[in-house]
């Protein structure tokens, strides 16, 4: 099983808002793989992870080419973009 964790550095004050429109786009799209996103309540301040679990790489894979092909996401990349800043990490 594979678990990827992606944190992203929020603007200020916006971490809860990114938090709460990632569960809304991730509810739905409706894709398996997903399992949470949260706001640490200790640790670095106004970061937003996300977390999705897979049983193998290809599935990780397939997940992110359907996830990108989606004609949603070009707006909520657009979305997501007034909530977060650059940097961030991806960790499996």
């Amino acid at each position: 099983m594979i678990v990827e964790r992606r944190t992203y550095k929020c603007k200020y004050g916006r971490n809860q808002a990114a938090a709460e429109f990632a569960k809304q786009c991730q509810e739905t799209l409706g894709f398996p793989g997903f399992k949470r996103t949260y706001t640490p309540i200790s640790g670095t301040n106004n970061i937003v992870c996300q977390e999705f679990e897979f049983e193998d790489w290809q599935e990780r894979e397939d997940y992110w080419a359907a996830f990108f092909a989606l004609p949603q996401i070009p707006e909520w990349i657009e979305t997501w973009s007034t909530m977060v800043g650059p940097g961030g990490s991806i960790e499996f």
